[in-house]
């Protein structure tokens, strides 16, 4: 996070004028501008800048990009896609071991189907195609570690 630093802003003394006094901030006109959003322009205060991913933005821009789902620091976090598709995996990969691949097959259809949910609610966000695979593997995994356990529990019992 970069330091908000909050400087008095002197007049500044203009070539045959007088001094010119800072703009206003486009939130709090009592206080001066110290910058401009990066993404509108509006002159922002110390109190309303807002440093992110080597921007400042004002607080009407961050909240837009947050609820859109659009700061890297929000898709890079989303992990529930990748989780759900390593899931789904070893759900396939483990299925005759112990039940193993029905815990994974059922914890891949989960996190694919909150994947999903958090894609659909903020739609910058990565990783549909991958949740949706993790589904369709954790299913797959499920349905064969029952069929294991279905087939290993019929042909021991002559």
């Amino acid at each position: 996070m970069l330091p908000i630093v909050a400087a008095a802003v002197a007049p500044a003394a203009v070539e045959g004028g007088g001094p010119v006094q800072a703009p206003p901030c486009a939130r709090h006109p009592a206080n001066a501008a110290v910058t401009a959003c990066n993404r509108c322009g509006d002159f922002v205060c110390s109190v309303c800048a807002t440093p992110v991913e080597g921007a400042v933005l004002c607080v009407r821009c961050f909240e837009f990009k947050h609820g859109q789902g659009e700061l890297y620091s929000q898709k890079s976090g989303f992990r529930l896609p990748q989780t759900s598709r390593n899931c789904g995996i070893g759900a396939i990969i483990l299925f005759w071991f112990c039940g193993l691949g029905g815990i994974l097959g059922i914890s891949a259809i989960v996190t694919g189907i909150l994947a999903i949910r958090h894609i659909r609610r903020q739609p910058g966000l990565p990783g549909e195609k991958t949740a949706l695979s993790g589904i369709i593997m954790g299913s797959v995994g499920t349905i064969a570690t029952v069929a294991f356990i279905l087939w290993s529990v019929l042909s021991s019992n002559p």
